[in-house]
Parts: C-alpha cells; structure tokens; sequence
C-alpha cells in the first residue's frame, strides 16, 4: 500500500454521477422521460396503505424481435408481481418475456461490499490517501497493500471512498427491467400498472358548533400521505373508502417513513360514487402528489347540520363474567364519575348531510361567548352511510357528577340472586339537562329488573338505559332491583 498527504483533495466523482453513466448502458429499447406521460396518470389510493397506478409512457424500439426494455421512476414499495406492461392500441405489438425487478440500491455499504476483494482508494479526515485491496467492510476498512502488508481504516475517519465503476447489479433508483418481443421497430406506447405501498389516505373532518349546540358546520378534509418513493405529475386521482381484504404480502418495502411536509390545496368539487361494496372519491382535476409530503384536498362542506347534544352517566362499565355469574357480592359496590358529553347527528337530506361519510378523526370546536371558536373535543368515526347517526364524544361534563352505590345484595339459593342499587345524579348547572343513565347488568346473561323507579330500554343482553331529567342546580335518583337466575 501506498500513503500520501494531499494538500488538496483529488478530484472526487460523485458518486451519483456514476450511477448516472451505468443506466445510459440500456441502449436496446429505452422509455422517454415521465414528463412526457404524467398526464395519463391515474392513481387509485385505498384505505389500506395501498394504491393501484396506471401510467401510459412511449418507448422506442430500435429493431424487431427481442429487446430490452428499462422503465426507472418506479415506486420504491411497488408490488412487482402485480406489475403488466401492454402496448396500446395493439397488445401484440410488444409481447413481454421476461420481467425482473431492480432494486438494489446504491449506497455506501453496498458498494462496499461489491468491491471486497477488488482495490479501491480512501481519503481520510487527516488528507491521508490509502489505495489497497478492500479485505473487509466493517466499521473497520481492511486494506492489504501491494506488499502484502495489512492496513485498518476507522471507517468515521474517511471523508471520500473512490471506486472505478459502478459494479454491476447495483441501481441508483428502483426499476423495471423486461426482455420483450418487439413485432417492430419504432415508438410505441405502452400503459404500465402496478400495485403499491407507501399511499394511503384518510378523512379529517372540522366540525364548528354553533353556541347552543343545536347546529354546526361540518367540512371534510382528505389527507393523502404519499411515502412510496415517487413523485406522480398531474395525477387523475380516485380514493377508494372499505376495507379491501388482501392476501398476506410478500413485497420487501424499501422505503423508510419520511417526514410529512402539509400542502394544502384549494377546495375541488370531489364527487362520490358508489363501486362495488365500496364509496369512490373521484377528483376531477389533475393533482401533483410529491413523494414525502402530505396533502390536503377539501372534498366536503355543510352548513346548518341539525345537532343533538347528549349527556351519559356510566358508572358500571364492568366487563362481564363470560362463563360463571359474578356471585361476590363487592363486585362493582360503589362508583362515583361525571357523565361524558357527546354530540349526535344523522347524515342524509334532513341533516343537511346526504354523502356517505369515510373514517376519519373529527375535531369539535365551539363558539365562546365572544364569539371565538375554541377546541371542544375530538373523536373518531367509522365509515358511515348516508342515513345513519353518528354520536362524537367531545369529553366529560364538569358539572354533572353521578354517584352509584349498592343497597342491597341477596344469594336466593344456589341458582338465584337480586341486587338493588341508587343512582344520583347532581346537576350543578343553570339549566335542566336530560342525562342517559347506562347499567351494564354484568353478574349473568340471564337477568329481569322487577322494581324501577325510572323506565328503561334494554340495548343489549346486558345493557339498559334510563333518561333521567335533572332540573337547574339539582339533582335526581334512580332506583332499581335486578333478580339473576342460572
């Protein structure tokens, strides 16, 4: 090996440079650049972290019968075996043959390891110059020199790595790469579709409260997260809101999550559709959706929607005993909370609302009493359809606070007990207020209530309600008995 101390640093090749040169060696049949075909893009995006694109790109084909073809600018976490390559108009005009997918990527380690055994040069920190055959690609550079002798190298002390060439199988960027039987020579267009990872979508939704919670304005927002590795010009896009089943993959995912950069866009007019078991979301203008970056599309905006504000008190939220009745008689004795406010409203004509809703986080805010609008609550919804109640939880009533206690407890012999316990609920408001009391009756799944002091309704085999009205500064009691038999 040999050591010189540089004054100035050789000419360094970039190293992307060199992986520039190694692509202008697919000579035979080559695409032209996206520029040219990001019009006819089409980009469907799941709810799933998936999306289907179909691009259209022109290719020449420099001779007839077999040529190959290289396609960069691929999606990173593309699903090569959903991948179909078809010439348009004419299908037989390009037949291919054989199709692999190249995604061994250029970094550093990488080439390091191509070149084990084979002579490259280092520059360290210090302007020192090693040339030698490379024996290891540790943290420790192994280096032999011409006289056999053995040099190691910190690899945090090299500042430049220089390599002859780009060792072969190593690409710069992910592409596809096919051998395809060409009827002639000439330009031809193609369409490309494929399944990818690394898109996917949700609704956000802001909903303003009126200040008597009897109405809001709510608007819809979609958030397309684009982490697959490349960027899509002038997009027709389609969101697609169900849950799509799927095999399990198999697909090496390449790309590491980036950070989100929020663009937001102005409002389109999204339409919606249904297709098949699904609701489509269709933008009718093209977008540009940037690898890395989040973007917001407006796809919804409705005034006066009706709204109806819940107060509920559930105080014995106690799972079940599934197999034996809960016989202990301190199960679930005393409990005390404050009920939790809730907002509930219908989507169809007469709530102002007639669009499905997709899933999404929903954010509440409400006017003050100066008018400003301050954050109220926040929740999830599901995927709704049109004429279906939607009930958000904004959070928990301050004043109103409720208090369950047990009065008596009874074993009726071995197959048989009755519980009694007293409800209070204390409304420190300047208003009267309706609360929805909830009793999970959890000792056994056969049960009868046989003394009330409020009606109820029954909404599951272990699950009643009351509405109990409370006035302004007071309070209300509900009493019962519930009889258990096995």
């Amino acid at each position: 090996m040999r050591k010189q101390t540089l004054i100035v640093l050789f000419d360094a090749v970039l190293l992307v440079g060199l992986v520039a040169l190694s692509f202008h060696n697919v000579q035979k049949l080559h695409a032209v650049p996206a520029q040219a075909d990001a019009p006819q893009t089409m980009v469907t995006v799941y709810n799933n972290d998936q999306a289907l694109v179909r691009e259209t790109r022109v290719v020449t084909v420099t001779a007839s019968g077999v040529n190959s073809l290289n396609i960069e600018n691929v999606p990173a976490q593309i699903d090569p075996a959903s991948v179909q390559l078809v010439s348009v108009p004419d299908p037989t005009a390009l037949i291919p043959l054989e199709q692999n997918y190249e995604y061994d990527l250029v970094n550093s380690s990488r080439l390091l390891q191509k070149y084990v055994g084979q002579e490259v040069r280092l520059i360290t920190k210090d302007g020192t110059a090693y040339v030698g055959t490379l024996l290891n690609a540790s943290d420790t550079l192994v280096l032999q020199n011409e006289d056999g002798s053995i040099d190691a190298v910190n690899r945090d002390d090299v500042v430049v790595t220089r390599f002859p060439k780009l060792p072969n199988g190593l690409t710069a960027r992910p592409s596809l790469n096919w051998q395809v039987q060409a009827a002639q020579k000439g330009k031809q267009t193609v369409q490309l579709s494929y399944l990818t990872r690394g898109l996917s979508w949700q609704a956000d939704y802001i909903a303003h409260l009126a200040a008597e919670s009897q109405s809001m304005t709510l608007t819809g927002w979609i958030a397309l997260d684009n982490r697959s590795g490349k960027n899509f010009t002038d997009a027709r896009l389609k969101l697609v809101a169900g849950e799509l089943h799927q095999a399990q993959q198999r697909t090496p995912v390449l790309m590491k999550s980036a950070d989100r950069a929020a663009v937001p866009t102005r409002a389109p007019q999204v339409q919606e559709r249904s297709f098949s078991e699904y609701h489509l979301y269709d933008l009718p203008r093209p977008v540009t959706i940037k690898t890395a970056q989040t973007k917001r599309v407006q796809f919804i905006s409705a005034s006066g929607v009706p709204v109806e504000k819940l107060y509920v008190m559930d105080l014995s939220n106690i799972s079940p005993v599934p197999y034996r009745p809960a016989t202990d008689e301190t199960f679930g004795k005393v409990q005390k909370g404050n009920a939790a406010t809730y907002i509930q409203f219908t989507t169809g004509k007469a709530g102002h609302l007639n669009v499905p809703l997709p899933a999404g986080r929903v954010q509440m805010y409400q006017e003050d009493s100066d008018g400003a609008m301050l954050l109220a609550g926040e929740d999830n919804i599901q995927h709704t359809p049109i004429s279906q109640t939607v009930r958000l939880q904004m959070g928990k009533a301050f004043d109103i606070t409720g208090s369950r206690e047990q009065t008596d407890f009874q074993k009726l012999g071995r197959n048989s007990m009755k519980e009694s316990f007293s409800i209070i609920v204390n409304n420190h408001k300047a208003k009267a207020v309706t609360v929805k009391v909830v009793e999970h009756l959890y000792r056994w799944n056969q049960w009868t209530i046989v003394d009330s002091s409020q009606d109820y309704k029954k909404v599951d085999a272990h699950t009643v309600t009351f509405d109990l009205p409370v006035k302004a500064n007071g309070k209300a009691t509900i009493t019962y008995t519930v009889l258990y038999n096995w």
